[in-house]
């Protein structure tokens, strides 16, 4: 086990992929901040709302589009499909969002729904880049996406800048990294859906799996916007932006795991120790961030989300259990999607994704942001059991069948 746990520490990749990913958590960070110090508590959740949006369309594409890419080895040939499938998604997902900010008069989700396209060429191509192919290639277009926002930023502190500015400037710089990264590559994004019966159907497995998982969470959170006026979504969302550091951590584990894991696919024990120590690497390196961030004095809450932070405030305790568990969740899930087991996916994400909804939203029609936040520690504590359970049956299984 130490000597994974060198492996982790002496890895290039692994620290070119915090390169990058940090910066696209540090853009996201600014972008949180720029329009919370700007905004009143109920502009900060109608962002709030367009941010889960953008969270649910990236995270179909990197659980469907990405993932499948990642356990194919090798995946050359899976790549430049999956990136046409990534452009069709891409345009029904921005005529989707167009329409819904016209109806709810929300310029946020509106001007995603314009943006949408280019912004998840651009979040698949550096994510399979980053995890497996050229990285430096896959930084130098991260720093490109992410660089204008945080300047954009800066400046607010120095001239009035208006919340939407700030977030159009994130919009077209992220959509234009995904364009240039297309050209850069020769690779075409026609949006299409090839024909691969074997990689639509680890698609579709990985889809639903999001869908019923974690999809189901942030439509789940997306709802917490209809009560108590966003409120509870402002709230879930301010806490989220100050977790920013965990979630760089999870963002940039999660892609890398998987090809990790699969090149021990033939040895289950040898993987699920594998697994254990990639996780207990996490945990410690995310617990010191955690608690320094419990202890956030009020002058620097409000400088980073301003009015908002009068709620974020009472939510970071629960929420920072939530992160913490979905991040031990996140490589037995992993695990699972190495070995392809779909029908086992599916079934815990089904039994676990009924539940979710109903504690969460209950919680939060009776004592609100903090009855909301406490629903979703819970459900993440649940589910981390239910996973790492899953997959030490499933490498034991393995190991009987060998």
């Amino acid at each position: 086990m130490n000597g994974i746990f060198l492996k982790i520490l002496r890895s290039k990749r692994i620290f070119l992929a915090l390169a990058g990913n940090g910066s696209v958590s540090v853009a996201s960070f600014m972008l949180a901040m720029g329009v919370a110090r700007a905004s009143t508590i109920e502009e900060f959740g109608a962002f709030s709302l367009a941010i889960v949006a953008h969270l649910f369309a990236s995270g179909l594409i990197n659980d469907s589009l990405v993932s499948a890419t990642l356990v194919k080895r090798p995946h050359e040939s899976s790549y430049s499909e999956n990136l046409k499938r990534s452009s069709l998604v891409g345009i029904m997902s921005g005529v989707v969002l167009i329409i819904w900010g016209f109806a709810s008069s929300n310029f946020y989700i509106l001007s995603l729904g314009v943006f949408i396209h280019g912004i998840l060429l651009s979040k698949f191509q550096r994510t399979v880049n980053s995890a497996s192919g050229n990285q430096i290639f896959a930084v130098s277009y991260t720093l490109l996406s992410s660089v204008p926002t945080v300047v954009v930023v800066l400046v607010s502190f120095f001239i009035s800048i208006e919340p939407i500015v700030v977030f159009l400037v994130w919009a077209i710089s992220g959509a234009l990294s995904g364009y240039m990264l297309a050209i850069h590559e020769g690779l075409s994004i026609r949006p299409i859906w090839p024909k691969n019966r074997e990689e639509t159907r680890t698609n579709f497995v990985f889809g639903v799996d999001f869908l019923v998982g974690q999809g189901g969470a942030l439509i789940t959170t997306g709802l917490l916007g209809i009560l108590d006026n966003s409120r509870i979504l402002g709230a879930i969302r301010g806490s989220g932006t100050l977790l920013g550091p965990l979630n760089l951590i999870s963002s940039t584990a999660r892609p890398l795991v998987l090809p990790y894991l699969a090149r021990e696919k033939e040895n289950s024990s040898k993987q699920f120790r594998a697994a254990v120590s990639v996780t207990l690497f996490q945990v410690i390196t995310v617990l010191p961030i955690l608690v320094m961030i419990q202890f956030l004095p009020d002058w620097l809450g409000y400088q980073i989300l301003g009015e908002t932070w009068i709620l974020a405030s009472i939510v970071i305790l629960p929420m920072s259990v939530d992160s913490i568990f979905s991040l031990i969740a996140g490589t037995a899930m992993s695990g699972h999607r190495v070995e392809l087991a779909g029908k086992r996916i599916l079934a815990i994400r089904t039994t676990t994704g009924i539940l979710r909804p109903t504690l969460v939203l209950s919680s939060a029609a009776i004592w609100g942001p903090i009855g909301a936040a406490w629903g979703m520690a819970a459900i993440a504590i649940i589910n981390t059991v239910v996973w790492w359970w899953s997959f030490y049956l499933l490498s034991s299984r393995s190991i009987e069948i060998k």
